[in-house]
């Protein structure tokens, strides 16, 4: 069912650029935001090419504060980042190949790392997604293991919930993760199709989604993000849109990208003549009369193109991880 929509999301701005080192993202998956408005940018890289593996920090305005991580096996590096979340001033990082958690202080100062492979309780098969709840529990998307595991922000497992499967309350590949104001837990049920709710203590409650490309459909929908209103943000990774609900599941609005150059890309243009030069005889905009969504977003510059993450800052603007662009498309909110 749709219902008249009383919402409008408004395209404000672009962070980042493609830079394989220092400031810039290459394939970033996910982030989170830590104090003055700092904004923590996770960068995954891909096998041909590791070398962008890294935590890049900036905020709002552009303004760059450094990198941390690498690639490798070492304490403070990663193989395949997935996850970043921040909780007093403490960063997380999930490692899908190592099955660690890396611990960071503000300033990218190594901390410890902690987490055994394996499909018992406490132990992990390619952690995805991070989440803190409000007393400080870090809830863990066990994602080859088909659950939801719950640590102290030590690394002390508490409890777990989930299962392989099709039914409610069961996973198939779950990847991203959101906890609402009042504790209710969202999981992007990446193979499934779908988006489940849970209480906080991991009880099934309601679900939403199904196979396909029309609205309210999915096809590996791979994050997910509740504002203070309980509006719902979910990236359909695979149809490279983001599509937005009401608290009860009904579909409102679908986002297809909007990006516009950020600073940080401009600064190189403006630094490189013939890179501009290039740019300006480009057709970045094209009009394709095409059903395959890959296809255009390869070839759109402003649209979507394999959306990955989704959060909302204390502010209410949303914030897309652009994957394949390697940039971040913001968002505002506006009731009408």
């Amino acid at each position: 069912m749709n219902k008249t929509n009383t919402l409008q999301i408004i395209y404000d701005q672009t962070l980042g650029a493609a830079a394989m080192n220092n400031r810039g993202f290459y394939y970033p998956v996910d982030l989170d935001f830590g104090a003055e408005g700092k904004i923590y940018c996770l960068n995954r890289a891909h096998e041909g090419d590791t070398s962008g593996v890294r935590v890049c920090v900036l905020d709002l305005d552009s303004n760059y504060y450094g990198i941390f991580g690498s690639n490798g096996y070492n304490e403070g590096q990663f193989i395949y980042a997935t996850g970043i979340a921040v909780y007093d001033e403490i960063v997380y990082v999930s490692d899908e190949h190592t099955n660690k958690i890396s611990l960071f202080d503000s300033s990218g100062g190594f901390i410890k790392r902690w987490g055994i492979a394996g499909s018992k309780e406490g132990q992990l098969n390619g952690p995805s997604a991070l989440r803190f709840d409000s007393n400080g529990n870090l809830y863990i998307v066990d994602h080859l293991n088909n659950r939801i595991q719950v640590f102290d922000k030590d690394g002390k497992y508490m409890s777990g919930f989930g299962s392989y499967g099709t039914s409610p309350g069961q996973f198939n590949l779950p990847w991203g993760m959101t906890i609402d104001s009042l504790g209710f837990i969202y999981v992007s049920d990446w193979r499934n199709d779908r988006i489940q709710k849970f209480t906080n203590e991991g009880d099934f409650v309601s679900l939403f989604g199904s196979t396909g490309d029309k609205n309210g459909e999915f096809n590996r929908p791979s994050s997910v993000a509740v504002d203070s209103e309980g509006y719902i943000y979910v990236t359909d990774w695979g149809n490279h849109r983001v599509q937005i609900f009401d608290k009860d599941f009904d579909f409102l609005q679908s986002l297809r990208g909007e990006s516009t150059l950020s600073p940080w890309a401009r600064e190189f243009l403006e630094a490189n003549p013939d890179e501009m030069a290039a740019r300006k005889t480009s057709n970045l905009d094209m009009n394709l009369d095409i059903d395959d969504q890959h296809m255009l977003s390869s070839h759109v510059e402003k649209l979507f193109w394999a959306p990955i993450s989704v959060k909302i800052d204390t502010l209410g603007k949303i914030y897309v991880v652009d994957r394949n662009r390697h940039r971040i498309q913001v968002y505002s909110k506006k009731n009408i």
